[in-house]
Order: C-alpha cells, then sequence, then structure tokens
C-alpha cells in the first residue's frame, strides 16, 4: 500500500477504545470525537487511493479496510445512542424504588437490556481494540436491538409522565429526571420541596405541621402555610391534610388552589385595613397619614398584597377625582391624591433611613418604586388638565379594580389597560426584584396587553432596541384580519 495506507493500517491494528468507570457498575466509552473523525478520515484517504495510477495493486487491501472503518462506523454510530440512552434510564429505573411499582413492565425490560448491556461492556473491557470489538459475534444486531428495546422503553416512560404532567400542568415545567424523582417520593413532602421553585414563581417552601409517626419519628402531617426564598411567610386559612391519601398532582392541585384563595382572601382584608387610615377618597382626610398605622399594616400582609392594595387604592382615588364633573374639583382632587402620595412617600423615605429586618426593607423599596410611579402619573394628569375619567391620558395606564360584592374571591380584582381586562391570577410571586416603571415600560405593557386582548401572543425577551414590544406572531384566527385589529388600535396609542 501507498504511505498513508500503511498508516491507516498501523492506526487501526493497534487503535484502543478509550474507557471510564461508570458508578461501579461498568466501563463506558468515550472519546467518540476522535474515534468517528480519525475513522472519517482515512475512509476519505482508501477513497483517494482509487486515483492512484497503482491501485490494482493493493485494491484488496484496501478495499478491505475501507469494508472495516465503514463497519465501525456503522456499528459505534448505534453504540453512541445505546450508550446515552441507557445511561438516562438506569438513573431513572435503578435511583427511585418506586418507578417499580409506577412503571413494572418497562422495569422488567430493561432489568433485561442492563443486563446484556452490562455483559457487552465487560467484554469490551477486556480487550478495547477496535477491531476485536467489531468482530464480538452478533455485536451489530445486538446493539440494534438493544436500541429498540431502549426507545420503546422511553416512550413508554414518555407517555407516562405526559399523562401526569396533563392531570397537573405545572409538571411541565420540570425535566423528566426532576418529574421522576417527584413522583417516585411524592409520599416525602421534604424531599419534593426543592423542585418546588421550578413549578412555582415565588414559593419555595412549606410550612408543615408535623406529628409523631409511627417509629417515633416526625413526619408532615398537613401544610399550613407557604414561604418564598426570601423567607417570606403566608400561612393558609385552612391547612391541606397530607394523611388523606392523596395522590401527589392532588395534593399538589389543592396547594396551588389553596395559594390562590389565600392571596385573594388576604388581599381583601388587607384593603379593609388599608381604608382605616387611608380613605377612599383622599379629599375628605383630615388628617395627614398615621405613620404607625401604615407600617404596621405593611409588616401585617405579603409585599405582594401591599403593593396590590396600594395599586387598587391609588386606581380608585384616581378614577373618583377624575369624575368630580368640572375642571376646577378634578384638578383639586387629583392635587389631594398627590398630596396622599407624596405623604405616604416622606414617611417610606423616613422609615428605610433606620435599620429594618430584610422582608421589611424589601417591601418598603417595592412600595417607594410603586408610589413614585404613581405620582409622576397623577403629576401628568394634572399637566395635561385631564377632565375626564375616559381620557385617553388615563385609560392609557395599568389600573387596578376590585370588586368586594363579587361571589368568586379569584375574580374580584381586575386589571385594566386601554380597552384590554383581566382577571388577576393570584400566582404568590415572594418578593422578586420590583421593576421600576418609565414610559418605556408603560408602552411595553400597552403593547402587550392589547395583543393578549386580541389573543396574540408578545415577546418582551431580548436586547434593547430589537422590537420586542412590536412582535406579535398570531395564535388564533385569521392573520390578516388580527393584524388589521392591532393596526387599527395601535393607532390611538404610541408604539
Amino acid at each position: 500500500m501507498l504511505p498513508w495506507g500503511a498508516q491507516v493500517r498501523e492506526t487501526w491494528q493497534s487503535y484502543e477504545l478509550e474507557l471510564v468507570p461508570y458508578q461501579n457498575k461498568c466501563r463506558l466509552i468515550r472519546g467518540w470525537d476522535e474515534l468517528f473523525s480519525k475513522c472519517s478520515e482515512h475512509l476519505n484517504s482508501l477513497s483517494a487511493m482509487k486515483l492512484s495510477p497503482y491501485y490494482k495493486v493493493f485494491e484488496d487491501e484496501a478495499a478491505a479496510w475501507e469494508e472495516k472503518l465503514n463497519r465501525v462506523t456503522l456499528l459505534f454510530d448505534v453504540w453512541i445512542d445505546v450508550q446515552r440512552q441507557w445511561v438516562y434510564l438506569e438513573s431513572i429505573f435503578s435511583g427511585s424504588a418506586d418507578i417499580k411499582n409506577l412503571l413494572p413492565t418497562e422495569t422488567s425490560r430493561f432489568q433485561v437490556i442492563n443486563a446484556e448491556f452490562l455483559g457487552l461492556t465487560k467484554k469490551v473491557a477486556k480487550t478495547p481494540a477496535v477491531m476485536e470489538v467489531v468482530a464480538i459475534p452478533g455485536v451489530q444486531r445486538s446493539l440494534e436491538r438493544l436500541a429498540d428495546l431502549l426507545g420503546k422503553i422511553q416512550k413508554a416512560l414518555g407517555e407516562y409522565l405526559e399523562r401526569e404532567r396533563a392531570a397537573f400542568p405545572r409538571f411541565y415545567f420540570v425535566g423528566d429526571e426532576d418529574l421522576l424523582d417527584i413522583i417516585g417520593n411524592s409520599k416525602d413532602v421534604l424531599k419534593i420541596q426543592k423542585h418546588f421553585k421550578k413549578m412555582f414563581a415565588g414559593l419555595s417552601s412549606l410550612l408543615l405541621q408535623m406529628e409523631d409517626g409511627p417509629d417515633g419519628v416526625a413526619v408532615p402531617a398537613a401544610i399550613i402555610g407557604m414561604a418564598s426564598r426570601e423567607g417570606e411567610e403566608v400561612p393558609f386559612a385552612q391547612p391541606i391534610s397530607l394523611q388523606e391519601g392523596l395522590k401527589i398532582n392532588e395534593w399538589l392541585g389543592a396547594l396551588e388552589k389553596r395559594m390562590r384563595v389565600t392571596l385573594a382572601s388576604l388581599l381583601g382584608d388587607a384593603l379593609r385595613d388599608q381604608a382605616d387610615f387611608f380613605p377612599a377618597d383622599p379629599a375628605t382626610a383630615e388628617a395627614p397619614i398615621a405613620a404607625e398605622m401604615y407600617l404596621k399594616w405593611v409588616t401585617q400582609y405579603p409585599a405582594q398584597l401591599v403593593v396590590l392594595a396600594s395599586q387598587v387604592l391609588w386606581s380608585e382615588a384616581t378614577e373618583r377625582a377624575l369624575q368630580k364633573g368640572d375642571t376646577v374639583a378634578i384638578g383639586t382632587a387629583l392635587q389631594a391624591v398627590l398630596t396622599r402620595l407624596q405623604g405616604t412617600l416622606t414617611v417610606l423615605a423616613d422609615t428605610v433611613l433606620h435599620e429594618l429586618p430584610p422582608i421589611q426593607r424589601r417591601k418598603c423599596e417595592h412600595l417607594i418604586t410603586e408610589l413614585v410611579h404613581q405620582r409622576d402619573v397623577v403629576r401628568s394628569l394634572v399637566r395635561a388638565q385631564v377632565a375626564s375619567p375616559r381620557a385617553f391620558e388615563w385609560l392609557y395606564h395599568m389600573r387596578f379594580y376590585y370588586n368586594p360584592k363579587g361571589e368568586d374571591p379569584l375574580t374580584r380584582l381586575s386589571i385594566r389597560m386601554a380597552n384590554a381586562s383581566f382577571e388577576y391570577g393570584f400566582e404568590y410571586l415572594g418578593i422578586t426584584d420590583k421593576l421600576v416603571q418609565t414610559p418605556l415600560t408603560d408602552r411595553c405593557y400597552l403593547t402587550l396587553t392589547q395583543a393578549l386582548e386580541l389573543r396574540l401572543g408578545g415577546s418582551p425577551f431580548g436586547p434593547a432596541g430589537t422590537g420586542k414590544t412590536e412582535s406579535v406572531k398570531v395564535r388564533l384566527g385569521d392573520a390578516r384580519a388580527r393584524n388589521r385589529s392591532c393596526q387599527r388600535c395601535s393607532r390611538g396609542a404610541p408604539t
């Protein structure tokens, strides 16, 4: 053979697979990139030999090596897939004892596959030379059969997990391994708490009522509240019992509902308590803000509800001021709203100068951020001499309205912007960083709420200046009709 042909022969006669131990169970192959690249390179070299005028001299040997390298490529193409699937499924079927009860058929099938694959890896560990591995009797058919069986198990596993996700849609937020860990430890609330932050925006852990178990070890008996990652705790009005034999999706669904109902109920309480020191009409206030009562109220309720209550109070007070009728009365009423906002900001500004617990400080910061935006909006209404609650200068802003007479507490709070209206979802958010609202974010909110009202979707993520707020994609209905509606709507508002 030509020099590069001799190099091909010498390389593959001595080439050994790179093996690494895996959990003291077997040795797996790694270094796939080098294996495939070298195989491809030498196949190209053998093909180039055919252009040599002396090819007839070494044609038989070159053809033999070409066939061997094609077999190597074909074998290890299947091997890498089998190894990847085996590692994934082995961690699932060996890592959870409950998986045998959940998927008994697939577990028994995997045990057979596992024994055969481990036997194959032992043979490779004894003779890691590539050419000897390729010469193992029936290795190609064996790997192809394993790939087919592993694919069927993975498909059955995927169908099972899809059923679980359909029963509790928040499971879509976690990966397959995490979901199996949740299902496998469904009776151990303490173990699955680490996954809550993936399924719930602000909920990080649960407040549990413990009781002594049969062996004297304390076990969770009921869920009595929730806590955020910042340490804020929200107790439930009614506990969720864990001793009724509920399935994982059932008690998680009960947790989700109790979370929303608790926040909705606490918001009603917060608004009623707020009326004690903040009358709905600021023009009727006879004294400055009661700082002690206000700060006690801020401490009493979760940060999310404190900000919501302030937004409801501001929206209703401003709306009531714009309904006074004549321009002078409206100006006076708006000035009263502005005075109350400035007084509240003064109290909060003085408060944050002192040492405060971290949660209390975060609450005050959130309120300052929100009240500064409210103050700026009222000032803009005064400057523009807005004389009607139907004026676009007012409808342009996000407004919060609470109907205490609503039968369902979850539907009492609505959010409106322009002609769009949404019910508040009461998802617990914890005390995350609050976005500072600027004229630009107001335009973003307007664009996105109008898109949602038209059953469109928005894309609020990405670098500045890339057209995020202008990017909408049709989800339902005729695209052209939807676009015409969106264009008509946008003519009345800045974009």
